[in-house]
């Protein structure tokens, strides 16, 4: 009998979403997409937050427009070719970033990433192009899955349990505002083991620098490249790793 870990973490597509999603994704030896449930017009899909200004603690967002389509799946949601303003995305982050460390070494990476919007219809194909590319910058090796190819039709923990279950693992690493809704106990039963990343919490209390002022919590994974390069984001990953380990298990 088969008795090794087999890790897995599940979100939706997020749009250049922040540090806490990349180290989901590394923690995990399967990362699910989930990419068929209903779309969120104000959540983290078609959004992300960087800083307003140099010295402010104000955030602002960037967003993909989307056509609208009520009660829309998140597969089925298309980008707005029409309206879509990628270029002032990227002179957004030019100005912003411009001084950084490592702006010079990444920033190129990142604007060509970004600029390949006009090559997906969809919005979840292109966070999802998105978040590989930048996940094999920080060579980040997890397998990566969308719940759309697997045909199943639950909610909440129910999905998850069958997510986790359909790829064979036993170590699930969840969000902790899922544990608004989540039942331990059912995945106890199952023999999968539930470890919670806390991450806000985490860089809360370790902060990375940021050379455009004081620390602002959830910025994109853009803000942390270009402030402390790959080698740095992956120091914050395994540091961060230390402290989530079997011990948090519930």
């Amino acid at each position: 009998m088969d008795h090794r870990v087999k890790s897995i973490a599940i979100h939706q597509p997020n749009y250049v979403p922040w540090l806490g999603y990349f180290f989901k994704i590394f923690m995990a030896d399967h990362f699910v997409f989930h990419d068929d449930v209903i779309f969120n017009s104000k959540g983290f899909t078609k959004r992300c937050l960087i800083r307003k200004e140099f010295n402010g603690l104000e955030t602002q967002w960037l967003g993909i427009p989307v056509i609208k389509n009520n009660e829309s799946k998140i597969k089925d949601v298309r980008i707005d070719q029409e309206s879509i303003k990628i270029e002032k995305h990227l002179n957004k982050l030019e100005y912003l970033y411009h001084s950084t460390p490592y702006y010079d070494y990444y920033y190129p990476s990142i604007q060509t990433i970004l600029s390949k919007y006009d090559q997906f219809e969809y919005l979840a194909e292109f966070n999802i192009n998105t978040i590989q590319e930048l996940a094999g910058l920080l060579e980040i090796n997890s397998k990566f899955h969308k719940s759309s190819e697997l045909n199943l039709n639950l909610k909440a923990d129910e999905y998850n349990l069958a997510l986790i279950k359909n790829f064979d693992c036993n170590l699930y690493y969840s969000g902790i505002g899922a544990k608004e809704y989540q039942d331990e106990s059912k995945f106890s039963n199952e023999n999968i083991s539930l470890i919670y990343l806390d991450t806000l919490k985490y860089l809360d209390e370790k902060n990375y620098p940021q050379h455009q002022g004081e620390f602002l919590t959830g910025l994109s994974i853009i803000d942390t490249i270009l402030n402390v390069g790959v080698e740095g984001v992956k120091e914050i990953l395994f540091s961060m790793r230390q402290r989530f380990n079997p011990s948090q298990i519930v």
